[in-house]
């Protein structure tokens, strides 16, 4: 079952898990499960074709609210890739073939290289595509490299984008769904109400990979390497001045 990649029973740090739904614009819960119960709880909820579904992506400690500081285990990183050209620019018809073109790019031109560390999960919205990667069962209050990993991913994205323009106009990273730790995806195989299609997800291996060794991984490439240079040069830079002088001069 998908969701036991995700969440396998057997992971050391088992918290709970929220799954919602989306009816008339109201986030709305439909409980928490432990590991062991997902697959079960996934087949037995009565899906609508009227509403939209979620669950998370990580886990809390306590099954009562998804708050940041109820975060209790990071299981999965999920890098959210929006299509933001809106309907009077392209067709839906294009939507769904633009996000083809970047799932099969992605795929041949960073994972299948090497680039970048392959995903577990390749999932089409309707609207984008969600790049998920699971990571071992790691405490929560390892959040900030869990940070890193995700900006670094962006980072190494964004680069490869400027390669395709066409794709770079049309897709976006959105950087604050992604590193929301106790936020919500939308679950697979299910109907998206705004796109007006089913999403699509595409399984691709069943391996957890290190939280730690992937940040490591991640700060070896190219984009990563240039971009955190960069940056430790404007931060030098930043230093230098004198903090009691303003900025501007009139």
């Amino acid at each position: 079952n998908i969701y036991n990649i995700l969440f396998p029973p057997e992971t050391e740090y088992v918290g709970w898990v929220q799954f919602a739904t989306l009816n008339k614009g109201k986030m709305q819960s439909l409980g928490y499960t432990d590991f062991e119960h997902i697959e079960e709880k996934a087949e037995n909820l009565k899906i609508k074709k009227s509403q939209d579904y979620y669950i998370m992506a990580n886990t809390v400690k306590r099954f009562t609210t998804r708050t940041s500081d109820n975060l209790f285990s990071l299981n999965n990183i999920i890098i959210d890739i929006d299509c933001h050209s809106k309907s009077n620019v392209i067709s839906r018809y294009e939507v769904l073939k633009l996000t083809e073109e970047i799932g099969w790019r992605l795929n041949r031109d960073l994972w299948t290289c090497g680039e970048l560390e392959m995903p577990n999960i390749v999932h089409y919205t309707g609207r984008g595509i969600q790049l998920i990667w699971h990571i071992e069962s790691t405490s929560a209050k390892l959040l900030f490299l869990y940070h890193k990993a995700i900006d670094y991913i962006a980072v190494i994205i964004r680069e490869w984008l400027k390669e395709y323009p066409t794709l770079q106009r049309h897709f976006e990273i959105d950087i604050t769904a992604s590193k929301n730790a106790v936020g919500l995806f939308r679950m697979f195989n299910t109907y998206n109400t705004k796109a007006k299609t089913m999403t699509v997800a595409d399984v691709l291996h069943d391996k957890a990979i290190n939280l730690n060794d992937f940040v490591k991984q991640l700060e070896e490439s190219e984009p990563v390497t240039e971009y955190l240079q960069r940056k430790e040069r404007i931060n030098k830079r930043y230093k230098k001045q004198d903090l009691n002088q303003p900025f501007y001069q009139f």
